[in-house]
């Protein structure tokens, strides 16, 4: 039986960081959707409802902490795990990804082969956890 693809939204202003990353990401068996500001990514998460959503906290228009917020705000959108991609530098930027709910941080600074390793055990942690709550929904 083949198992569907994940959605995976991914809000990230610098493009060629975005899609670098969208690269990776699908091969590890995700749809990788884009979005280059925080107003697009919310637009698009409430649209496709996606599997997980990577962002970076500072963007134009509508920052990922913001975007967070809203999704967190709203029922529909509440239960879609966020991982904040953030500026390994400033200490603030990891504390206010956890006052608005983000389900992991990851500092940007520890170089792409270490985001993309943390990305990718935090992905399948996030898979194996839907995974086990869909069979334990079934067998109840």
């Amino acid at each position: 039986m083949h198992q569907r693809r994940r959605l995976l939204l991914l809000v990230d202003h610098e493009v060629s960081r975005a899609e670098r990353l969208a690269r990776r990401l699908a091969h590890m068996d995700y749809d990788v959707h884009l979005a280059d500001n925080g107003a697009m990514g919310l637009l698009k998460a409430h649209e496709m409802h996606p599997d997980v959503v990577i962002t970076t906290g500072e963007m134009p228009i509508l920052d990922g902490y913001q975007m967070l917020e809203a999704l967190r705000s709203k029922q529909q959108t509440s239960d879609i795990p966020v991982l904040i991609l953030t500026d390994g530098n400033r200490q603030e930027d990891e504390a206010r990804a956890w006052q608005v709910g983000a389900d992991l941080c990851i500092p940007l600074n520890q170089g792409e082969a270490d985001v993309l390793a943390t990305l990718h055990r935090a992905l399948s942690s996030i898979r194996h956890t839907k995974e086990l709550n869909t069979t334990l929904a079934l067998v109840s």
